[in-house]
């Protein structure tokens, strides 16, 4: 009888401890919906052959030529859980700002980034997704008299990748790009072709990135390779290099710490010449792979949630900022 209290008492002692590490690595709540006037819908196209989807918020508070936000998920991900993972506020900016909220969803929900190595059909099959983004923003533009001239393109890890790749190979189409946890390919991991061109961006990646070292190296994904990546000081230094700003180093200065408990906090580098495109690195100190915000945290499991800043708000922020220069 004892070996058999014993025994329960050890199963669940483990039962415990599972679900403590659960809870702490994997679990976590998005933030409720907000109640909104706008109409989020599902838009359909086909593009090179491919029948392909996205989500969009329309603000009921729409500008006449109104911006557009182009967020694009991770690997594995879709649309939906990229809007839910920036917390909905994108919705919300757009009713304040007037712009559409775009949440594109991926070949198999995947991007064809820049990246050589990566196990997923939309590299295999060498999707067009720049050609893909375009004709998004053709959509918008014959229904709703979009802006093409004011387009900027976020995205988390995946989606970050594919920011990159809009800036890198078609910069006329994106204002700005801010990718998140998104490090530059190394020379022989790059499968793009880059024209060299400036562009403005923020670049958002974190010190405590279990999946994207932040000093460079080889990155996998839960055990899937995804080649060799630049550092994240590697990573912004080519495009200010693309922006024409040489050896001149970056203006360094802390940003805003209002979360004292979120074990983070952000340091900001920047190249700002009025003449030349805007380029700056928010470097999180202690963050993860995720996208900061104030509402909710992600998975301990991709590191630390900094909450110092709204990664939506940001995004809006730098587009702003970056072309009333």
């Amino acid at each position: 009888m004892k070996i058999l209290r014993y025994l329960l008492a050890i199963v669940a002692v483990i039962a415990l401890g599972t679900l403590w590490g659960y809870m702490r690595f994997l679990d976590f709540d998005y933030p409720e919906e907000p109640s909104l006037p706008g109409i989020y819908s599902q838009g359909q196209l086909t593009h090179d052959g491919v029948a392909r989807t996205f989500d969009f918020y329309v603000p009921q508070n729409r500008a006449d030529n109104p911006a557009i936000v182009l967020a694009f998920h991770g690997s594995t991900s879709d649309g939906p859980q990229m809007r839910s993972g920036f917390a909905y506020q994108f919705d919300v900016l757009a009713e304040k700002h007037g712009f559409i909220a775009v949440y594109p969803n991926g070949f198999e929900n995947h991007w064809n980034d820049c990246r050589k190595e990566g196990d997923y059909a939309a590299n295999h099959q060498n999707i067009d997704d720049v050609g893909f983004s375009k004709a998004i923003i053709g959509f918008l533009k014959a229904r709703f008299n979009a802006d093409p001239g004011a387009v900027v393109a976020t995205g988390l890890s995946n989606g970050g990748h594919m920011a990159y790749r809009l800036g890198l190979e078609a910069p006329e189409v994106v204002s700005a790009i801010v990718p998140f946890a998104a490090a530059f390919p190394a020379r022989d991991n790059l499968d793009c072709t880059p024209l060299d061109k400036p562009v403005n961006i923020l670049l958002v990646n974190g010190s405590g990135d279990p999946l994207v070292p932040s000093e460079g190296g080889v990155q996998e994904v839960f055990g899937q390779a995804r080649g060799t990546v630049l550092s994240m000081s590697d990573s912004i230094n080519i495009w200010a290099r693309y922006a024409g700003y040489g050896m001149q180093p970056p203006v360094i200065g802390p940003v805003n710490n209002p979360n004292k408990e979120d074990e983070s906090n952000i340091i900001s580098e920047t190249w700002d010449d009025p003449m030349r495109k805007l380029v700056r690195l928010y470097r999180v100190e202690n963050g993860g792979h995720n996208i900061p915000n104030k509402l909710f945290k992600y998975p301990r499991i991709l590191g630390n949630t900094n909450q110092d800043i709204d990664g939506a708000e940001a995004v809006w922020q730098f587009f702003e900022e970056s072309r009333a220069r």
